[in-house]
């Protein structure tokens, strides 16, 4: 075997390897609970406790993206032939909201967003509505990430750069 084909191997399989991860990595924290569900057999908590690695997951999926976007806006800036002025915090242009034009104004806007979220979840902890709907509404969000990227496949009938 030669060591193109080799490498061809190598990197087919840690891609597919990969893919495998992204797809059922999000499940994998659930087993513990699904195995002692299933022990007890009692589904009281179910949904209402979440174990550790959820968090961790949660937080390391945080940095990760906050890596990606970071790295996304530099180059984007970097393309840009014309610089335009750097937006400020209260520059709440709805045209280009997710045009981020400098790292500052995104951590502005997550830092706000996190502080307003935590700040509701202080004053409504004690209301099962709102704490369910919180939960509903971000596990909805989640579900819904990839709508965009359809969108736009669907609108450019090319799935040309997804990943």
């Amino acid at each position: 075997m030669s060591d193109v084909s080799l490498l061809d191997t190598l990197k087919w399989s840690i891609g597919g390897i990969s893919s495998l991860a992204m797809m059922f990595g999000g499940v994998v924290p659930y087993i513990p609970q699904y195995l002692e569900i299933r022990r007890t057999e009692n589904t009281e908590g179910f949904g209402h406790w979440f174990e550790l690695p959820l968090l961790f997951q949660s937080v390391i999926m945080n940095v990760a993206m906050m890596m990606l976007i970071s790295l996304c806006v530099s180059i984007r800036k970097r393309g840009q032939l014309i610089h335009s002025k750097e937006h400020v915090f209260t520059d709440f242009d709805y045209d280009f909201f997710w045009e981020w034009t400098d790292m500052q104004s995104y951590v502005e806007f997550m830092l706000t967003f996190s502080t307003m979220g935590c700040l509701l979840m202080y004053l409504f902890i004690d209301s099962a509505v709102f704490v369910e709907t919180a939960g509903f509404i971000s596990v909805l969000t989640e579900a819904l990430l990839a709508v965009p990227q359809f969108y736009k496949n669907f609108i450019t009938k090319s799935t040309f750069g997804m990943r």
